[in-house]
């Protein structure tokens, strides 16, 4: 993808000076929203109506418009990038309840049509969108555009909440399936919570002030979805965003990444009471492999369409006998924001605290590009053996 959605982010090195030329957007009026719940409304101005006339299935929605705004008020400089811990914090403090993605482009101030087309669509899922302009002394304009398929319905839940104050949670699945609940409290493990499709559940682990990042799995057959990405505080307000950042520089080599992200990986394990894991060579190089085909393909995924069907699988035609795997993957400038976007999604931190994991393997690849700063693509496995550790299989 020519464009870095919130999963393509990176986090920087430093903030500029804002330079002289640049008219300053004004940040988000009114008070931080009180709820999380999509905000559907009309377009609010006649650009509005025009970038929804590009984007079939779209609804304006009033929670992305508000972290679009303080997104903009965020840039000190054209040269900036999304880091994934500046977008998650926007969208949370806008009480916004989907998987909200970002992207920006400058152009001469036309409305950025290309931009609006890259928008993943899929039949029958409404989009919920907004976008918003910065204007620069220099005539050029910054264009910033948020986005989200809404693949389930969730009724509004209080955003600020007291201490051991319980929230009603339901979750509508239009095509049917089971949800399952991960709550990843500011202390402590991550917790699951079963729901039923459709029916309202109290939910009451409330008891430490601080940020409560609580994500929505829904499961249909084999495939699964995270349908829902949000916060709630308590008795603590959301943290101030920080300035964006200029673009790093320096290209990160995939082999330090991935000694980098194994010793994160046990460094989390051991802070929140787990064992630290083994490496796993003979994984090393599928992992590997798969994030060389994710580079490819540019996204991060766990099946690259008509070229693999996953580490799992290409593991078991490697050796014998089988693993479980417990995969995450992500894609970002740094191998830091790779594995904060791990961590910033409670489903995906409970794989890597996997308490019957013994091994673990990592894969980093890099993103064959030369017009832009390449991201580096990361494949975690954490692994068990049932049946013993698996042995190469002799042809």
């Amino acid at each position: 993808m020519k464009i870095w959605p919130l999963l393509c982010c990176w986090l920087l090195a430093c903030a500029p000076k804002a330079p002289k030329e640049l008219v300053l957007a004004q940040k988000t009026s009114g008070p931080p929203a009180a709820e999380v719940r999509y905000r559907m409304q009309e377009a609010p101005n006649q650009m509005a109506q025009n970038a929804m006339a590009h984007v079939d299935g779209s609804v304006w929605d009033g929670g992305l418009q508000r972290a679009v705004e303080e997104l903009l008020s965020l840039t000190t400089h054209r040269s900036f990038s999304l880091d994934p811990r500046t977008t998650s914090l926007v969208a949370a403090r806008a009480g916004f309840p989907g998987q909200a993605q970002f992207t920006w482009v400058v152009n001469k101030g036309e409305l950025p049509i290309a931009l609006l087309q890259r928008i993943p669509r899929s039949s029958g899922v409404p989009i919920h969108m907004a976008i918003a302009p910065r204007k620069f002394g220099d005539g050029r304009t910054l264009w910033m555009l948020g986005w989200s398929q809404k693949w389930a319905d969730i009724d509004p839940i209080p955003r600020d909440l007291e201490l051991d104050q319980p929230i009603n949670i339901r979750v509508e699945l239009p095509e049917g399936g089971k949800c399952q609940l991960y709550i990843r409290p500011p202390d402590g493990a991550v917790e699951v919570v079963s729901l039923s499709n459709g029916v309202a559940r109290w939910v009451d682990r409330f008891q430490v002030p601080g940020e409560y990042r609580i994500e929505v799995l829904a499961t249909k057959g084999q495939f699964s979805r995270v349908v829902h990405l949000f916060s709630v505080y308590v008795d603590h307000p959301p943290d101030e965003p920080a300035f964006l950042r200029m673009v790093p520089t320096e290209i990160q080599s995939p082999i330090e990444a991935e000694r980098w992200v194994f010793e994160e990986l046990n460094r989390i394990r051991v802070a929140q009471g787990f064992a630290p894991v083994k490496r796993f060579a003979l994984f090393d190089e599928v992992a590997r492999q798969h994030s060389a085909y994710m580079a490819s393909y540019g996204r991060a995924v766990h099946q690259v369409p008509r070229v693999t069907e996953g580490v799992s699988w290409a593991a078991n035609n490697l050796a014998h006998p089988r693993a479980h795997h417990h995969e995450s993957v992500a894609t970002a400038l740094t191998m830091h924001d790779a594995m904060f976007l791990i961590e910033d999604s409670p489903g995906h931190l409970e794989r890597l605290l996997c308490e019957t994991c013994t091994h673990a393997s990592v894969g980093v690849a890099l993103e064959p590009v030369l017009d832009r700063f390449p991201r580096l693509f990361v494949t975690v496995d954490l692994l068990e053996f049932p049946q013993g550790p698996p042995k190469e299989i002799r042809h």
